[in-house]
């Protein structure tokens, strides 16, 4: 039992802290330039996201700050991760909509239990006998966790286990469904 209930408050402490960062994105796609201050950063991502025609300005951005090792991209460029930080979950979600249209990379800002969780389905993902009942997983616009069963249903889950309980799930029902089928033939 007591077990059981520190099981639930670290789980509880782990969604309260995805939801302080609801309202922040993780964007690549801005060099680091000598001499930058980071004034000159902040203009220059939201000029970024203004861009992107959302309504969203820069009275919607509370931060902007550089996280994360220094990399070199392809083309020999410094490349570091930018942090946003958005006054309201609206105008995040607002940006985050238009991710594909914009011209640098974003992503959900997610807490590292949360990321490797996630990076551990799309692990699975990689075996075939997996690919069968689950099409893919994907962080939606409010941080959770999903899967896309193969039955074309969605299924949220938040733990390792939740993710096996869901392929088990859309497995058990897709013997089920092909046995309705048959039977409608």
């Amino acid at each position: 039992m007591e077990t059981r209930l520190a099981t639930s408050e670290h789980m509880h402490a782990a969604h309260i802290r995805q939801i302080s960062r609801r309202t922040s994105l993780r964007i690549e796609g801005f060099d680091v330039k000598q001499g930058q201050t980071p004034q000159n950063l902040a203009i220059e991502v939201i000029e970024g996201i203004t861009n992107l025609n959302v309504g969203v300005n820069s009275n919607d951005i509370d931060r902007v700050h550089r996280v994360g090792p220094v990399k070199r991209d392809e083309n020999s460029r410094k490349r570091q991760t930018v942090l946003v930080k958005f006054c309201t979950w609206k105008a995040r979600d607002m940006v985050y909509k238009e991710r594909k249209k914009a011209p640098f990379r974003m992503y959900a800002e997610l807490t590292k239990r949360r990321l490797d969780i996630l990076n551990y389905a799309r692990k699975e993902l990689a075996d075939e006998d997996t690919r069968k009942f689950i099409q893919f997983v994907f962080v939606d616009g409010n941080c959770r966790l999903t899967a896309k069963g193969s039955d074309g249903k969605f299924y949220g889950f938040s733990s390792k286990e939740e993710f096996h309980s869901v392929l088990t799930y859309v497995e058990m029902n897709k013997d089920k469904r092909l046995a309705v089928r048959d039977e409608c033939v």
